[in-house]
């Protein structure tokens, strides 16, 4: 059984133990949002810890909670941006005038960015006075990576804290295994189903014979591809890992 490496898990000394042999945090980020009537909702953010764990089980470091929330949700929604959003709410009882501009209470579009850009200064900080030498936010939602590279600028100037923020299809592109990623279809399926198979139900959106807020490739989605992805991630996120702690 591979030692334990979620941070919440730990006691004092074993973190002590792990972190003066790898002073690396891993931050998993995500959202909860639609994924096809096929995926849990939570997908992102289960996917990025899934890695975080492998990649900290194989080279060291500890794995922060997946920050759910705070992440501004007025754009990049699948609920209220994508083309499919209406059909999206309709599926899920939702009305719509409770995702109208504004919905979310917190001022405008732009205050809404700066309070999920604190919130990552915040955790970048902390992770910080913990002892920890370098941090990756990881990020199964793709658009969080804008705000996680400006952080990071920020992080290296102000905190002498090397810091690399993106996701996995970014990740696999800068080791030559470009092209990867999708919304629901048959990367985020296959790789789900390598995480937690059982939380997949292809038969529902075959049963649904439509294909809304996801790609109709998710019907080729296996647990044995997701293996292989999951594996090749994982390998370029130690990469990056030890790139950090190297600089």
């Amino acid at each position: 059984m591979a030692d334990e490496v979620r941070y919440e898990y730990l006691r004092p000394a074993q973190i002590v133990e792990r972190r003066s042999t790898f002073p690396l945090a891993f931050v998993p980020l995500g959202t909860l949002e639609w994924h096809g009537p096929q995926n849990p909702v939570g997908l992102d953010g289960l996917k990025a810890h899934a890695l975080c764990v492998r990649a900290a089980e194989k080279c060291g470091g500890l794995v922060f909670p997946v920050v759910w929330y705070g992440e501004h949700r007025e754009s990049h929604l699948m609920e209220i941006n994508a083309g499919s959003g209406a059909a999206i709410r309709e599926r899920m009882g939702f009305a719509n005038e409770d995702f109208a501009l504004g919905y979310m209470g917190g001022g405008t579009i732009f205050t809404q960015a700066e309070d999920y850009l604190r919130l990552l200064w915040k955790i970048a900080s902390q992770v910080k006075s913990l002892g920890f030498r370098a941090l990756i936010f990881f990020n199964g939602h793709y658009p969080l990576t804008h705000y996680g590279r400006f952080v990071e600028h920020l992080a290296r100037r102000h905190l002498s804290l090397p810091i690399w923020a993106g996701h996995e299809g970014e990740l696999l592109a800068e080791v030559g295994n470009p092209g990867h990623g999708d919304h629901g279809g048959k990367w985020e399926t296959s790789l789900m189903m390598s995480i937690d198979a059982a939380r997949v139900d292809l038969e529902s959106l075959r049963a649904s014979g439509e294909f809304v807020g996801c790609g109709a490739d998710a019907l080729e989605s296996s647990a044995d591809q997701g293996d292989i992805w999951m594996r090749e991630i994982t390998n370029a996120l130690i990469a990056k890992a030890n790139s950090l702690l190297d600089t």
